[in-house]
């Protein structure tokens, strides 16, 4: 047996080689909003997100787009729906893809539709709307002091780059 193998790590070595094994850094930041198509409107999460997201989140598309890159550059108002919330506002008989719905009454076009993925311990993570996160800093924070603000960063790792970075 490998005498190393149960070498404590101290923290500050931990970091590091968290530092080198990242794969991918998604911030994210969230509020409530009102979100409103023709005569029907619901009220759930609004989330500002990066490209990454999926990725971090082990998330997918049931259709559509998600949030680009390009999207982020050009802070723009499109939007990328969980499926309660199609549910709520379209139901099953109008495709969301290509509509405008209002987020605290500003319009916003709906690029993508979450595949299902249901409760989490806190909430459900189909009743979600997300956006770029550039848009959402300058759109839906509502003191200026607060523009470049981020409530999550989630990170996805690379078990392969922390076990190359522990052997000598």
């Amino acid at each position: 047996m490998n005498a190393d193998a149960h070498k404590p790590v101290l923290l500050h070595e931990a970091i590091e080689a968290l530092a080198t094994s990242v794969a991918a850094i998604a911030p994210e930041y969230s509020t409530s909003g009102q979100i409103v198509y023709r005569n029907k409107n619901t009220q759930t999460t609004v989330l500002g997100v990066t490209p990454e997201y999926l990725t971090v989140r082990k998330w997918e598309l049931e259709r559509g787009r998600f949030v680009s890159n390009l999207d982020l550059q050009n802070k723009s108002k499109v939007a990328v729906l969980g499926a309660t919330v199609v549910e709520d506002l379209f139901g099953t008989l109008v495709d969301p893809i290509g509509k405008y719905i209002k987020i605290n009454r500003q319009n916003y076009l709906v690029v993508g539709i979450m595949a299902s993925k249901g409760t989490d311990s806190i909430q459900s993570q189909d009743d979600q709307v997300y956006i770029p996160l550039t848009t959402a800093q300058i759109r839906l924070v509502t003191r200026s002091s607060f523009k470049d603000q981020i409530n999550l960063i989630s990170i996805s790792v690379s078990v392969q780059r922390i076990m190359d970075a522990r052997l000598p």
